[in-house]
């Protein structure tokens, strides 16, 4: 919702009835858990884009 709708995190932990603090800690981890899972594969993806 936040990167594919351009919501704000604000706007997302409204509609999900849950406090900005707890949408911020979520997006953190989620980025943490994907940064990790995109680790090993790190020169694919840059052939991928260019």
């Amino acid at each position: 919702m936040n990167k594919i709708e351009g919501k704000k995190q604000r706007e997302i932990a409204q509609e999900l009835n849950i406090s900005v603090h707890t949408m911020e800690s979520q997006m953190a981890i989620a980025y943490k858990k994907l940064k990790a899972a995109l680790k090993d594969h790190t020169l694919l993806l840059l052939f991928f884009f260019i």
